[in-house]
């Protein structure tokens, strides 16, 4: 009986103690400077989110007529373009790379973020912030480049549809 009582008196000053605010404060919480910049640095992060959001949905659009205008093109109005775009498709696989890093620092800051390790936190997100600005900045030059490429297959005129071919009517 005695060893039943000293049980439940551990377990009574255990679930105290857990319960205390003197174990609440053991906990390292992060100083409001801290809390601060981390929250800066989110911010950053969803606009950053935000702007390639747009830039993305402006891609797919500018690529959708590209190919809709390529099936009208002549093969050396069509040669052409693919050359003109060759920066494109270079900017678009940075992009790519800079997406899978980011990724990576993502997971990064997941775990620092099971830690409680603030230290850690920030300098994720301070990288993070950098290779989203990166790929931002590269996700723009791609569409400048598919743009200027629009402006040019926009003005040459559709070659007329062969005969060999049969019309649906």
């Amino acid at each position: 009986m005695k060893r039943s009582l000293r049980f439940v008196a551990a377990s009574l000053t255990a679930a105290t103690f857990l319960c205390s605010a003197t174990f609440a404060q053991a906990r390292p919480s992060p100083p409001t400077e801290t809390q601060r910049q981390l929250a800066d640095q989110q911010h950053q992060l969803d606009k950053l989110d935000s702007d390639i959001h747009k830039i993305m949905v402006a891609l797919k659009n500018s690529t959708r007529e590209m190919r809709h205008r390529a099936e009208t093109m002549s093969d050396v109005d069509r040669k052409v373009a693919q050359k003109n775009l060759i920066k494109f498709h270079d900017d678009l696989k940075k992009a790519q790379v800079l997406h899978v890093e980011i990724e990576d620092l993502r997971k990064l800051y997941q775990a620092a973020q099971v830690k409680k390790d603030y230290r850690k936190m920030r300098s994720v997100l301070e990288l993070l912030v950098e290779k989203k600005t990166e790929m931002l900045a590269s996700l723009q030059s791609a569409h400048g480049e598919l743009e200027v490429e629009m402006q040019r297959v926009r003005k040459i005129k559709p070659k007329p549809p062969s005969s060999d071919t049969a019309r649906h009517l």
